[in-house]
């Protein structure tokens, strides 16, 4: 094997570990983080989102520590230690048109989806809360697998369909891996390569946020 070969080698193998990196330890954080959290204001340790009883609790125990572990450390590693710029990771200045005005469009859906929910539901949970947190959770997920795993796949995998379905499959079967095979497979690996899709076709972050966002306040609403 050439000099050339094995430098090859060593990089496609020190990005594997970098993605594996990406893929494991903000999820074993953001675990971390919700225990601690959970006993710290309540008393208790909670994991499900769906046993909190306020705003607050939903907040502080689930859309902070996972805004904290799956986006902003990451982002923080990517533009303070490998040295990569905000653009490159979908936070672009000017996103293309047509894609702010899908963004929008997709913003004024929310606001209708929201209004619904606050008439139809009967739970101590607000309509406001549920939407703030699945913001939370659409802006967490989406930059930890379209903006950072993504980004760091693209250095060693060139075909861009092939991007898109490998992201989905992390997605569902990583990301949610406590949900059913079924549901994942033919629901979420579907969504992830559309969100998938729509980052590298948009150039930006803000269309699959948005994207995910709107899945996830419509499938509460039709649930």
């Amino acid at each position: 094997m050439s000099d050339g070969q094995k430098n090859s080698a060593s990089e496609w193998i020190e990005e594997i570990i970098k993605i594996v990196c990406y893929i494991s330890l903000p999820l074993i954080l953001l675990f971390t983080g919700t225990m601690l959290s959970s006993v710290i204001f309540s008393g208790n340790i909670n994991t499900d989102v769906n046993a909190a009883s306020d705003f607050f609790q939903v907040l502080v125990s689930f859309s902070f520590p996972m805004l904290i572990s799956l986006a902003i450390i990451p982002i923080a590693i990517q533009v303070f230690l490998q040295h990569n710029n905000f653009e490159r990771l979908g936070f672009v200045k000017k996103p293309k048109r047509w894609s702010f005005i899908v963004c929008v469009a997709l913003s004024a859906i929310i606001v209708l989806v929201t209004i619904y929910l606050n008439k139809k539901l009967e739970t101590e949970i607000s309509a406001m809360t549920i939407c703030i947190h699945f913001l939370a959770v659409a802006i967490s997920e989406e930059v930890i697998l379209r903006s950072v795993i993504m980004h760091e796949m693209k250095n060693i995998i060139s075909n861009n369909f092939l991007l898109c379905i490998i992201n989905a499959i992390i997605f569902a079967f990583v990301y949610h891996s406590s949900e059913d095979f079924l549901s994942n497979l033919l629901v979420r690996v579907p969504l992830g390569f559309v969100l998938s899709y729509a980052r590298l076709k948009s150039n930006d972050i803000y269309l699959p946020i948005a994207l995910h966002w709107v899945y996830n306040m419509a499938v509460t609403a039709i649930g």
